[in-house]
C-alpha cells in the first residue's frame, strides 16, 4: 500500500489517500476512512493487464461505494499533524 498526498483530488480535509482494487483509504487529522467498492475478479496476467487498469479507472470514476468504515481514536490529539515521506508535517 502506498499513499499519495491530496493535492485537490479529493475532499480538503483528506491529507493522504491510498487506492486499491476494491478500496480507497483516506487519512485526515481526525480519522481514517476506508471506502469499499464492489469488484469483480479480473485477470491480472500481462495479456489482460491493460483491460484491468481501464476497468479499475472506470470503477473509481463511477464512485460506487458499497460500504465506508470510519475510525476515530478516542483520546487522540485533535490537532495531530500528518507527515509524509519527506517528514514534512502537513497541518
Amino acid at each position: 500500500m502506498s499513499f499519495e498526498e491530496n493535492q485537490g483530488q479529493t475532499a480538503r480535509e483528506v491529507r493522504y489517500v491510498a487506492h486499491g482494487g476494491r478500496y480507497e483509504l483516506f487519512l485526515t487529522p481526525q480519522e481514517v476512512v476506508m471506502a469499499l467498492r464492489p469488484g469483480k475478479h479480473l485477470d491480472l496476467s500481462p495479456r489482460h493487464r491493460s483491460a484491468y487498469l481501464r476497468a479499475l479507472r472506470e470503477q473509481r470514476r463511477s464512485a460506487q461505494t458499497i460500504a465506508a468504515i470510519r475510525m476515530r481514536f478516542e483520546g487522540a490529539n485533535p490537532e495531530a499533524l500528518i507527515t509524509g515521506p519527506s517528514g514534512c508535517p502537513r497541518a
